[in-house]
């Protein structure tokens, strides 16, 4: 693929949310972010700014219908790539971890809330027509209630100056319900390159 295909924006819509974590080579590096935004690599998982979870009377119940709404109000923000409202559906001490199968750049990376709202911000005039389409897979309530996690395929369309552009991959939502309002405290990508494609018929 043309280098000028895997550009920031590419990204940005190609994986969701992989924009936010790079690719950092062959080998299992983590690209992490400390409080004040300075880069690390690791070798072993890292957390990036990450607020401290909350006590235990901020955490309440959650149901599978609660988990499934939360879900499809996702993606109506992300469907209008309204990245202000797509970062409010996560927990302040959310993480966010992406996994990217490459020929070419492949690597792992975790960032926070924070960081996460910054290059999606930072990428949204980079693409146009974006276009998702969701495949609930499970849904797993834990025996307390207290947490969902949700695994899904999800497979993307856009444009960008490269072309018109699509993606899939595989994310795990875990969910939890703070302050009476469900809220994602966990997010797992595992994607690829994207590839050039024809944009679906409307």
């Amino acid at each position: 693929m043309p280098a000028r295909l895997w550009t920031k924006g590419a990204r940005a819509i190609a994986i969701a949310v992989c924009l936010a974590v790079p690719c950092v080579g062959h080998a299992q590096l983590f690209k992490c972010f400390d409080e004040k935004g300075r880069i690390t690599y690791s070798d072993s998982p890292c957390i990036s700014a990450v607020p401290p979870r909350p006590g235990p009377g901020a955490v309440g119940k959650i149901s599978r219908e609660q988990a499934l709404a939360f879900m499809a109000s996702f993606d109506k923000a992300l469907a209008r790539v309204d990245f202000d409202r797509v970062v409010e559906h996560f927990a302040d001490d959310a993480l966010i971890q992406v996994q990217v199968k490459s020929q070419r750049s492949g690597g792992s990376g975790s960032i926070g809330k924070a960081e996460f709202r910054r290059l999606l911000r930072e990428a949204k005039d980079s693409f146009w027509d974006y276009r998702l389409q969701r495949n609930i897979v499970e849904v797993r309530l834990t025996s307390d209630g207290s947490q969902v996690e949700v695994q899904s395929d999800l497979t993307e369309w856009w444009k960008d100056p490269g072309g018109a552009m699509t993606v899939k991959s595989k994310e795990t939502y875990t969910i939890e319900m703070r302050v009476g309002r469900p809220r994602a405290t966990a997010l797992h990508v595992v994607t690829r390159d994207p590839e050039p494609q024809v944009m679906p018929q409307r």
